[in-house]
C-alpha cells in the first residue's frame, strides 16, 4: 500500500492546507511562522507591506498643497469672504482682507 499511494502528492496538499489555515493568517497578523516546515508563499510579503502602508497615518503636509502665490491665495480668500458676507457683518471681513493685503505688499 505504501507504494500505491503517492505520498508526495498528499504531503503537498496537506502543506497547502496548513498554509491557508495557519501560516497565511499568522503572517497577516504579523505573527512569526508557527509552522516553520511550511514557508510563507512568495506573494505574501508584498501583500504584508501593502497592508502595513494602508494603516499608516498620512502626513498633514501631504493633505494640503502649498500656495504658489500669495496674491492667488488672497483672491480665493476674497471670493470666500464675498460668499460669507451675506451671512455676517460686512465690516469684519473687509478689515481682515485689508490686513492681508497690507501683509502681502509689505512682506
Amino acid at each position: 500500500m505504501v507504494k500505491i499511494i503517492d505520498w508526495e502528492y498528499y504531503i503537498e496538499r496537506v502543506g497547502g492546507t496548513i498554509q491557508k489555515i495557519v501560516t497565511i493568517p499568522a503572517a497577516l497578523q504579523n505573527v512569526p511562522n508557527p509552522v516553520p516546515r511550511i514557508p510563507f508563499p512568495d506573494w505574501l510579503e508584498g501583500r504584508r507591506r501593502r497592508r502595513a502602508n494602508d494603516h499608516k497615518q498620512p502626513k498633514i503636509t501631504d493633505m494640503f498643497k502649498p500656495v504658489a502665490n500669495l496674491n492667488e491665495a488672497l483672491k480665493v480668500f476674497e471670493s470666500a469672504v464675498e460668499v460669507a458676507e451675506g451671512e455676517t457683518k460686512k465690516g469684519t471681513f473687509h478689515a481682515v482682507i485689508e490686513r492681508i493685503k497690507h501683509f502681502a505688499i509689505d512682506g
